[in-house]
């Protein structure tokens, strides 16, 4: 499945019952958080689901992960310590474990 639109971040501690009303934010272009109290949707990101292998997501300026180690490593996390934070790079050469990574996103 593949297909282009932001990526919203919702407010929820149920991924079940969450609805785009839940929105308080998005991922620019690079993969950060864009605060919608601060920048009213501004420079939201636009990505794409590649539909071809290794059919990871990018943005308009490159591939997006959680293992380039040329960013901010997850050392506050149990789980996601040997990760990084979401990033989107055009350096950076996707593989296909970077799909198994799950972004839950809203097409609009």
């Amino acid at each position: 499945m593949s297909g282009t639109s932001q990526i919203l971040v919702l407010w929820s501690e149920d991924t079940s019952t969450a609805t785009p009303e839940l929105t308080v934010g998005c991922l620019d272009d690079d993969g950060r958080f864009i605060n919608h109290k601060e920048k009213d949707g501004e420079n939201c990101g636009t990505f794409t689901v590649l539909d071809d292998y290794p059919y990871t997501i990018s943005s308009l300026v490159g591939n997006c992960t959680f293992m380039d180690s040329t960013t901010v490593p997850n050392t506050d996390s149990k789980y996601g310590r040997d990760s990084y934070a979401w990033t989107c790079n055009s350096t950076y050469v996707a593989t296909v474990s970077d799909a198994l990574y799950t972004i839950v996103s809203c097409l609009l």
